[in-house]
């Protein structure tokens, strides 16, 4: 898979530069030349709204932010398996595609809008097995997520219960949301972004 971007990351070995975004002035807010050195980027033909939701309109102060998606945390892991593991001990860190068994392709989410409450760099992180989310999906699209999922088909989710029903505010960050051990969204999230580590 190709290599997810935490901030920790080397800069040009990540899907998006390992990049950090900010309500403020951060370069890759509208730097569009930070993304067009990712590796990801030689794909892409130079498309750069590929990184954006339409419906996310609200800009920070440096202007349009260029990039409204991230990789959840459990998938390429190929330099980054070190610090998935430590926030989510117990379950698969995922480096390569054909990793994907219990899981299944069809249902393990890459790609993820994120709310920009929680959006720094380009690697949402993900917390199984505890009704949490460190880092927020996003729900742009009246409480829908654009996904898209590890055999390249793409959908919205639509979130059924208020926990996640964030709307995007200027100046709005958020610490993890927390939820109950039942709620609807949570278990869906679950169970499409890692599987316990045997």
């Amino acid at each position: 898979m190709i290599p997810n971007a935490p901030l920790s990351m080397q800069p040009e070995q990540s899907w998006c530069y390992s990049a950090y975004q900010d309500w403020n002035n951060a370069d890759a807010n509208t730097n569009g030349l930070i993304y067009r050195k990712a590796i990801m980027a030689p794909y892409l033909g130079g498309q750069l709204g590929v990184y954006k939701c339409p419906a996310d309109i609200i800009p920070s102060q440096n202007g349009q932010r260029l990039r409204s998606y991230s990789m959840q945390s459990q998938m390429g892991n190929l330099y980054s398996f070190g610090i998935s593991r430590a926030y989510n001990s117990g379950y698969k860190a995922f480096i390569k595609a054909t990793e994907l068994t219990v899981l299944q392709p069809v249902d393990a989410i890459v790609f993820s809008e994120e709310n920009m409450c929680s959006m720094n760099d380009g690697y949402l992180q993900v917390k199984n097995g505890s009704p949490s989310w460190p880092d927020v999906p996003g729900s742009y699209h009246i409480w829908n997520c654009g996904i898209s999922y590890a055999d390249g088909h793409a959908a919205l989710r639509k979130w059924v219960t208020t926990v996640l029903h964030i709307p995007v505010s200027f100046g709005y960050t958020s610490s993890t949301i927390t939820t109950g051990v039942n709620n609807k969204d949570y278990l869906w999230w679950d169970q499409h972004t890692s599987v316990k580590d045997p």
